[in-house]
């Protein structure tokens, strides 16, 4: 009698390659394998593709597509279509095989999950093979464990290739019935028009040598999403104020002068800006908002141009709570996967409401010289291919009701302003969406503690060095308990002890240099690391890093 063994499921692909350095493409020199029991290298990428395109199986890549596939484009074949997602490629074929971007349902380095330690100089063309020995077994240790956190996925939620729609997909399971859509982009466009991000701003510029703490709201986005939110596609206009109701929501489009209460943009495609000085503008927001700033007298001169209400709402309270609840219990476990897994799940819901299908694009991989009517060339991907596209079609749009994502943002942006209110404006040294640097001493009206929605003291900090959004270092207080308690467990893991908290979103910069430029110098920075288009050319990047107002 003969067993035939059952094929993988899926499997993991990685690549190793030059030592990222600026200005010089980096190159693959060593590929891995891995479907959760064999283990294969390959020196070429020639032998890769040929070895995969016999295989009947959906390959894993981390951050594939946009570092490891772009060396696979060559091998593609004519008239198959990707799916590129936010100019990530996120599916493709290679013959048999389906390749995928795991970035797309684990949104993280591999680091943060689990990765080991190996000196990069060993991969420079003249000493690797010398070293390659360790070499592989760091490149099978990565395997491994990306192909431990994928099984984890789909062991968990099935094979989604995003975790928006694999989000979306849980919550119409739990409700047993599906969420509305329509395709009706002059609708979806008046209702964006109220969607805003987070609340971003920076309150003090420089080096600060104050003692402050940093509080951030424990899971914002969930906490916003167990209050009521528009559900249903019907709503009425209506030109008046209308009382606040915990039921219904109301979304106002008005004129007045605000005093950093209301988000702002002085063109559709601008930064998000909170105005607060004489001038009348004309603001788009939610009742939340609206609310919070008439209550705390925020806003004056108020005429409004125009309401929405919606009357049929939902809470999102089991969801949320399955997951909030689902992670506590995988914290005290210690189960580090699950913990990730039920952290994603729970805030990728929301902005799936707010998918802009308009953005959407159809492509196809085609013969270079092919000319084929409503279809777009966009750049040659090697292999005598290039890559084209086409818009979706009106009728392929189906859009969620923006509202609720709109809201539940909304919401999160009037809790933060109610405690800047409370704390005073003027105490606050900087605020990130669900994070806020006061002046110590002013968090008394803060409703702190661990539950869902308070505000967590993240601990205490003696100095700070702001530059703008998303760029700032702040030291923190050794004597603060908070911060000795964390430096304790981090000594007995064998983790290095971080005394900074920085943001410098899209550079790496030291702390050095980061003290430096918000010490009001200039630094240039030159990324090592090359970014890919999808069609798989590089550039790097190169900016002068500087004080932003």
């Amino acid at each position: 009698m003969v067993i035939k063994k059952k094929p993988p499921k899926f499997a993991i692909i990685d690549s190793e390659t030059d030592p990222f350095k600026f200005d010089r493409p980096p190159k693959p020199f060593i590929w891995g394998y891995y479907d959760g029991e064999i283990f294969k290298t390959f020196r070429t990428t020639a032998e890769l593709v040929a070895f995969l395109r016999e295989l009947k199986i959906v390959i894993y890549a981390h951050n594939g597509g946009k570092f490891d596939y772009m060396f696979l484009l060559e091998y593609l074949d004519s008239y198959t279509q990707p799916t590129i997602i936010n100019n990530r490629l996120s599916k493709l074929r290679i013959g048999k095989c389906t390749l995928v971007d795991s970035y797309n349902i684990l949104p993280i380095k591999l680091s943060d999950y689990q990765k080991d330690e190996i000196d990069y100089a060993l991969f420079e063309e003249d000493v690797r093979e010398t070293h390659m020995d360790e070499i592989r077994d760091y490149l099978r240790s990565d395997c491994i464990y990306l192909y431990d956190l994928v099984k984890r996925y789909r062991d968990e939620y099935g094979s989604d290739l995003t975790q928006a729609g694999g989000a979306m997909k849980t919550y119409q399971k739990m409700r047993g019935d599906k969420v509305p859509r329509h395709n009706d982009k002059a609708e979806f466009c008046d209702l964006k028009k109220f969607y805003h991000g987070g609340r971003v701003q920076c309150f003090r510029t420089g080096v600060v040598d104050e003692e402050f703490n940093v509080y951030d709201i424990n899971s914002a986005y969930p906490f916003a999403m167990t209050y009521r939110h528009p559900y249903g596609l019907e709503y009425i206009y209506g030109d008046r104020e209308l009382p606040f109701t915990e039921t219904e929501r109301v979304f106002y489009r008005l004129e007045c002068i605000s005093r950093g209460a209301f988000p702002w943009r002085e063109k559709p495609n601008s930064a998000l800006s909170f105005p607060d000085d004489d001038n009348v503008r004309e603001f788009y927001v939610t009742d939340w908002e609206y609310w919070t700033a008439k209550n705390a007298r925020l806003i004056s001169r108020v005429k409004i141009i125009e309401c929405v209400l919606f009357s049929d709402t939902t809470d999102f309270c089991e969801y949320v709570y399955k997951f909030y609840d689902g992670r506590k219990q995988a914290k005290m476990d210690g189960d580090k996967a699950l913990d990730l897994l039920y952290k994603f799940r729970l805030n990728s819901l929301y902005g799936k409401f707010g998918s802009d299908y308009r953005k959407y694009e159809n492509y196809i991989i085609l013969p270079e010289d092919t000319d084929v009517e409503g279809w777009e060339g966009i750049d040659k991907i090697g292999g005598g291919n290039a890559l084209f596209s086409k818009p979706l079609s009106d009728d392929d749009m189906n859009f969620y009701n923006v509202a609720t994502s709109a809201s539940i943002t909304g919401f999160v942006r009037a809790y933060w302003l109610a405690a800047a209110v409370q704390v005073g404006f003027d105490n606050i040294f900087y605020g990130d969406t669900d994070c806020i640097h006061i002046r110590r001493g002013c968090d008394k009206k803060l409703n702190i503690g661990s539950a869902l929605g308070q505000w967590k003291n993240e601990g205490a900090f003696v100095k700070g060095g702001y530059a703008g959004k998303k760029l700032y270092i702040v030291k923190k207080d050794s004597d603060c308990p908070i911060f000795r308690e964390y430096k304790k467990s981090q000594l007995k893991k064998g983790d290095k002890v971080e005394i900074h908290k920085k943001a410098s979103k899209g550079v790496q910069l030291t702390d050095a240099e980061l003290w430096k430029v918000c010490s009001g110098k200039t630094v240039t920075h030159r990324k090592d690391s090359p970014s890919f288009s999808v069609t798989g050319k590089v550039r790097f990047q190169e900016r002068d890093i500087k004080i932003t107002l």
